[in-house]
């Protein structure tokens, strides 16, 4: 495109800054104009560097250098764009040097709800001789029953024993239960379960009141959970 965008952003301060090189051009002038009618920025002239590394293109005879080669993004994803540069020296057998942006991106973690979580069946009731006995027997006399899998495939046979486990572990062992820290009391755990209702926004109205939620039902929730914290510290 051979624009040159120049270092004058009167005008254009949404779409380019100061940072640039030389002075504009009818190219330059087409470019920014497709900036803004588009919400980029022309991040090469918002980095600050030296000439060097703002210099993407030269002349045949070596005597002119300029900035027409450009990175542009669109304005809401400019803040994770930390950097736009040229690097000199690569071997790449031409008059322009490489443009390269640094990207800082912040990937979120997905927290998985209490629903989602998969329960853990109590395998430490293998440990006692009668259970696991009961284990055994009832596992093989359920395994025993596979009558109609001889022609099934691998994979309906491995789904069918998975289901055979999961049963048997559900009927003789049970799922593990949460435990807690020894030095939390079953009044500190009771006051943290009541503050996680008040917290969720969770407030049962008194017979004959109304069930939408009201300014004074929110402040009277605000008060109630400010109050089971300070019991909670002091119950610590």
């Amino acid at each position: 495109m051979n624009a040159k965008v120049g270092t004058d952003n009167t005008g254009r301060e949404m779409v380019m800054g100061r940072e640039g090189l030389g002075t504009t051009n009818e190219n330059g002038e087409l470019f920014t104009d497709f900036c803004a009618n588009n919400d980029l920025v022309i991040e090469g002239t918002i980095s600050s560097h030296r000439d060097i590394h703002r210099k993407t293109s030269r002349s045949p005879d070596m005597a002119t250098e300029n900035q027409i080669d450009h990175i542009a993004i669109s304005r809401r994803w400019r803040r994770p764009l930390a950097d736009v540069r040229a690097y000199k020296g690569a071997d790449i057998g031409s008059d322009h040097d490489l443009v390269i942006a640094k990207l800082r991106v912040k990937i979120a973690r997905v927290k998985k709800s209490g629903l989602q979580r998969q329960p853990m069946f109590n395998t430490s009731k293998l440990k006692e001789r009668p259970v696991c006995q009961d284990f055994t027997v009832a596992l093989s006399y359920r395994i025993q029953a596979f009558t109609n899998l001889e022609e099934a495939t691998v994979d309906d046979k491995l789904d069918a024993v998975k289901e055979v486990f999961k049963s048997t572990s559900n009927e003789v062992l049970g799922y593990r239960k949460k435990t807690h820290k020894s030095w939390m009391s079953e009044g500190t755990i009771s006051l943290i379960d009541q503050r996680r209702i008040l917290d969720t926004g969770y407030y049962k109205p008194r017979p004959g009141q109304e069930s939408r939620p009201c300014k004074r039902n929110t402040e009277r929730r605000g008060r109630e959970s400010r109050t089971v914290q300070e019991e909670i510290k002091t119950s610590r």
